[in-house]
Parts: structure tokens; sequence; C-alpha cells
């Protein structure tokens, strides 16, 4: 999980009755603490709150643009390749 979406995901929390926990972990982002039992401890958080879910549909949102912006540009195989790339991120699993 990258620094961005956890991020993201933590500005959601804080007006949903979660100012505490969020903070703590915001904090946590930001002061770079990622020892293992933060992540962890992250981890679980964004599990348990929607986070996975909340940033697979950024990323597809962040995809289809990507995809829209390139689909405009002459057919070639760089694009064709771009594309490509862009999918594959959408579906790879660690």
């Amino acid at each position: 999980m990258t620094f961005v979406r956890v991020r993201l995901r933590f500005h959601y929390y804080m007006p949903c009755g979660r100012e505490e926990e969020a903070a703590r972990y915001l904090d946590m982002i930001l002061r770079k603490d990622f020892a293992a039992e933060n992540v962890d401890s992250l981890i679980e958080f964004a599990k348990a709150n929607g986070g996975i879910e909340y940033a697979e549909a950024r990323m597809k949102e962040y995809h289809d643009k990507a995809v829209d912006v390139l689909l405009r540009l002459p057919e070639s195989g760089a694009r064709t390749s771009l594309i490509q790339l862009a999918d594959y991120i959408m579906t790879r699993s660690k």
C-alpha cells in the first residue's frame, strides 16, 4: 500500500467519528514510522474500515482516466504498450 493511497483513505475517516484513531495512524504515516508492527496495524485498520475497496475504486478511476487520455493519441506501439501496462497494474496480484 503506498503512502498516497493510505493518506487518501485516512482523510475519509476524519468526518466519520474515527478522528482520534485515524489521526493516530495519519501521524504515524507522516512521521514515516513504518516499523513492522505499525505497518501491520495500518493494514488491519484499512481492511477493517473499507480502505482496500476504496483504494481499488480510486485505482480503477485513475486507470480509466489514463486509458481515456491514451486513446486520444495516434495509434502506435507505445500507446498500446502503455494501455497494456495500465491494464496489467489493474489486474496484477502480489
